[in-house]
Parts: C-alpha cells; sequence; structure tokens
C-alpha cells in the first residue's frame, strides 16, 4: 500500500497480543442509544466530553512518554484527522449514501476543537 496507513488497536492480556474487536473502530457518538462511554479510557475517564489534552498527557507519563512527544503526537493526528474526516465522509456518501457521515465528521470537528482549545 504506497503512500496508505492502515492502524490497527491491539490488546494484550496475559502477555498475549491480539487485534481487538470492530467496535473500536466504529463511531458510537451519533448513536445516543449506544450510549457515551468509550471503548477504551484515557486516563481513567471513558466519556470524551471530560477527555482533555491533559489527561493524554497523564496517561502518557505513566507509559514514560514525555509530554513534548504527547503534545506533538496530539497535534499531529489532529491535523491529519482534521484534514481526512471530511474526505472520508464524502466518499462514503457517494459509495453508501446516508445521513450519518455528516453527523460523524460533525462530532470529530467538535472534539478536535475540545482538544485543541485544552478543554
Amino acid at each position: 500500500m504506497t503512500g496508505k496507513s492502515v492502524v490497527w488497536t491491539v490488546l494484550y492480556k496475559g502477555g498475549v497480543a491480539t487485534l481487538a474487536p470492530m467496535y473500536d473502530v466504529m463511531s458510537t457518538a451519533v448513536y445516543p442509544e449506544v450510549g457515551k462511554r468509550m471503548a477504551m479510557k484515557v486516563d481513567d475517564e471513558y466519556v470524551f466530553k471530560w477527555i482533555t489534552v491533559g489527561k493524554f498527557v497523564r496517561m502518557a507519563a505513566k507509559i514514560g512518554v514525555s509530554e513534548k512527544m504527547m503534545l506533538r503526537e496530539i497535534a499531529k493526528m489532529s491535523r491529519r484527522i482534521g484534514k481526512e474526516a471530511p474526505l472520508v465522509a464524502r466518499r462514503c456518501s457517494r459509495e453508501y449514501p446516508s445521513p450519518v457521515y455528516s453527523s460523524i465528521e460533525t462530532g470529530i470537528a467538535n472534539r478536535l476543537k475540545q482538544l485543541s482549545s485544552g478543554g
């Protein structure tokens, strides 16, 4: 795959690595009946509206990653996600027409604003 990135979530249990279930890649934020709790926590928090850059920094410190590196990665990922989310939403809408992609894109934009504002 030239010029493409693939991201896999890996779970470690008892020293054994396995791929995470697909629920880790589905946006449930636009489905209120599913719940507000994320599949994975950030610094002991499962609800995104309470996740701040500070929580990512504390989580990074717990695993030996510097604040500077975490902030750099958050900024880099935020730029890329902000650029790619609208493109993916449009492509999905063309291939599988649904209004849900616009809602997901809006949710992503709101979460990026939340992280960039520090709130």
